[in-house]
């Protein structure tokens, strides 16, 4: 009764702009599962979006964010640097492709995107961007312009930032058409059709495809 009572006040009282496909109320993980209030165990198949790939409260990870709390919590880049970012950046340079030595350190995808989408425009001097049909960025007003994995990410928040311009993903096997069979080259111009495309700064692709 008191996870009821809980959940008919988060309904309540929680913005309803993310939605939720279960009203559990989940009080604890570890490794691949997770555990309700109530003590019911399911098997977690999402990973927070891939945010716990390692397993809920992987030993290591714990005691690497327990040990970094003691230490300090919130860095301001910019003030200064962080030990623990320079660390990371002499792990990541050895297994990056050779002209990648730059890093910008994010706190969410959507914020990723955004600030590669500003990059890319800065750095071409173009404005356009070509996403592909089914994918998902994020929900800010950048990120939601380049997302079409589902409409309800998008309606009643225009006008959206202008210069996106979509092309279907060039892959067969889920061609709305039943298949081609140029191997996907129709669709391939089809995109390069869509907008001029001397004038784009990039095109972005999602992992997250169908997101949703």
């Amino acid at each position: 009764m008191q996870a009821t009572r809980v959940v008919r006040a988060a309904q309540q009282h929680i913005a309803a702009g993310v939605g939720r496909i279960t009203t559990h109320v989940f009080d604890r993980g570890q490794g691949s599962w997770v555990w309700t209030k109530e003590g019911q165990k399911f098997l977690d198949f999402t990973t927070g979006i891939g945010v716990t790939s390692t397993g809920h409260c992987h030993p290591k990870v714990v005691a690497a964010a327990q040990a970094q709390t003691a230490k300090i919590i919130h860095a301001q880049v910019n003030i200064g640097y962080s030990t623990p970012m320079l660390e990371l950046i002499d792990e990541l340079l050895p297994i990056m492709p050779k002209g990648l030595d730059s890093f910008f350190f994010a706190n969410s995808g959507a914020e990723a995107v955004e600030n590669a989408l500003k990059l890319a425009r800065q750095a071409t001097g173009k404005q356009n961007v070509i996403v592909f049909q089914g994918s998902f960025h994020g929900r800010t007003i950048g990120t939601m312009s380049l997302t079409t994995s589902k409409t309800v990410y998008r309606n009643r928040f225009g006008p959206l930032m202008p210069g996106v311009f979509v092309s279907p993903f060039p892959y067969c096997l889920h061609c709305p058409a039943n298949g081609c069979a140029t191997g996907g080259g129709d669709k391939k111009k089809q995109a390069a059709g869509s907008c001029d495309v001397s004038s784009s700064s990039c095109s972005t692709g999602s992992s997250g495809s169908g997101s949703g």
